[in-house]
């Protein structure tokens, strides 16, 4: 019998070929985590992509500098038109190499993103830094959330777990996006403000110390 569960486990060590493997140091682990819970994307065969708008063109730098070492050495401009108004507009991206095929699996279990069961393993302040980084804002400038609609009810379920075991209460709303609480606001801001790349600092708030 196939070991499903096993086989959708995140793991540090990269096997490369035969007798090859390189090893993730923890902090990249927790970064991945968080960009895959965001925008980051596997490809089938085991690349990574990460990719962002223009103007946030420093925190792509940001990510390729903690992974330069397993990724291509280009970062592309990507140009696209609307063609409903013929807007153009433009992004960078860049590229891990096919080491992911395993993390594919644990991603991408039936082709559909997915959280993998043991994150919780790898998820820490820093991935959700990173993962709100991706797709968060404040709402109205108060209220943070994560657009987190991808994923089924069930998996953000796990991260709400999580998150509630970190003193941060969370309220899924129908569309399955993530809004923090109002009572958990400066808990929140507390636990990623430090881990925040100064690009993306227009996204919290200075938390409150006592």
């Amino acid at each position: 019998m196939v070991n499903t569960e096993g086989s959708r486990d995140l793991s540090k060590e990269l096997f490369i070929r035969k007798h090859i493997v390189r090893v993730l140091s923890d902090r990249q682990m927790a970064i991945l985590t968080g960009s895959l819970l965001g925008d980051g994307y596997i490809h089938p065969l085991g690349k990574i992509c990460f990719e962002q708008s223009e103007q946030q063109k420093s925190y792509l730098l940001w990510k390729y500098e903690e992974f330069k070492d397993f990724a291509y050495p280009k970062i592309a401009k990507v140009s696209r038109i609307d063609k409903r108004n013929d807007h153009t507009s433009n992004s960078y991206r860049f590229f891990l190499k096919q080491y992911f095929r395993s993390w594919r699996q644990a991603w991408y279990p039936k082709d559909i993103k997915t959280i993998p069961y043991n994150i919780g393993q790898w998820f820490t302040p820093l991935s959700l830094a990173v993962w709100y980084m991706d797709d968060g804002h404040l709402f109205k400038g108060k209220q943070p959330l994560i657009a987190s609609e991808c994923f089924t009810r069930e998996d953000l379920l796990k991260m709400t777990n999580i998150l509630h075991s970190w003193g941060i209460e969370v309220e899924l709303r129908t569309n399955n996006r993530m809004w923090i609480l109002q009572s958990s606001v400066n808990n929140f801001m507390k636990l990623i403000s430090p881990y925040i790349v100064n690009s993306m600092k227009y996204k919290i708030l200075d938390p409150v110390t006592t």
